[in-house]
């Protein structure tokens, strides 16, 4: 197989993906930044609860906003680099306390959608424990409920506001993601077709395997044929989708004179094979299969 056109079309397609990891990096920047934004507006309107819980968290995300606070106290050894052993360390576990659900609409920015954001909501959990943390736990996410209902709109649109000045300001990145994604795309597909076009004239002429993995060829939906180094197309079907196949299989055979087995190879033909059943095994295939021209 020809690697002039192959290289050709690897370096192209390394090149789109230099460009692609570029804007990713920009989108997936601009991401964080917008999702810190969201999730602050709605850390600024929770943050005036008076509640006696200790360090409480308000996540990353916009969408599930997961809150928790400090939670029991735990004692854990940790290496220490100066003293070249192990000391204990107080530390403290994370204690969930719910979540706050954007109801998001993912239609936006499509024509007649305006908002991405539609509503907010909260979620709980249940507990085995009732008392201690657990009761200043549903006073807090009572409060956060009030919040919710109180100012729910109000959180909804300055979060919306957010988000659209967010999808104007990136909308031209996000177009030549998809433009260098479908170059990209082309390019896979021009490379694939360069293969099976080429393995098939090849098989017209004949070709020997130069690789140590061999091929094999599924033959029928419930068998195949293995051990092949030699193979040629001896007929193809009009519309070009089925072939005769002339194979030459490698084999092993006991000799009795020398009391061992010797490698030896025949041929063994092959009728009807599907042509995607033959660029399976010689171009798809996962070993990586080589071979010349006989």
């Amino acid at each position: 197989m020809s690697n002039t056109i192959l290289n050709a079309l690897d370096s192209k397609e390394d090149k789109l993906q230099i460009k692609l990891d570029n804007i990713n990096d920009k989108i997936n920047d601009a991401e964080k930044a917008r999702d810190n934004s969201l999730n602050g507006v709605v850390k600024s309107y929770l943050e005036g609860i008076e509640t006696d819980l200790i360090d409480i968290d308000y996540g990353r995300s916009y969408s599930y906003i997961e809150l928790s606070c400090r939670g029991e106290e735990y004692v854990k050894e940790v290496w220490n680099e100066e003293k070249g052993d192990y000391e204990k360390v107080n530390k403290f576990r994370s204690q969930k306390l719910g979540t706050i659900y954007s109801e998001v609409n993912y239609d936006y920015p499509r024509e007649g959608v305006d908002s991405k954001i539609i509503e907010l909501g909260l979620g709980s959990y249940s507990s085995s424990k009732h008392n201690g943390i657990e009761l200043d736990r549903f006073m807090y996410l009572g409060d956060v409920a009030k919040v919710i209902k109180d100012h729910g709109d109000d959180i909804v649109a300055e979060m919306n506001k957010i988000y659209d000045a967010y999808y104007n300001d990136n909308k031209g990145l996000t177009k030549k993601r998809s433009e260098i994604r479908r170059e990209m795309e082309k390019v896979r597909t021009d490379r694939d077709n360069f293969k099976n076009d080429t393995i098939i004239r090849d098989l017209e002429k004949g070709i020997k395997i130069t690789s140590d993995n061999l091929p094999y060829i599924q033959a029928r939906f419930d068998w195949g044929v293995g051990s092949i180094v030699g193979a040629k197309i001896t007929r193809k079907s009009y519309s070009g989708k089925s072939m005769d196949l002339e194979l030459t299989r490698k084999g092993r055979k006991w000799n009795q004179k020398t009391e061992t087995y010797d490698n030896y190879t025949y041929k063994y033909d092959l009728d009807k094979v599907r042509k995607s059943n033959v660029i399976d095994a010689f171009v798809n295939n996962y070993n990586g299969i080589k071979w010349d021209l006989v």
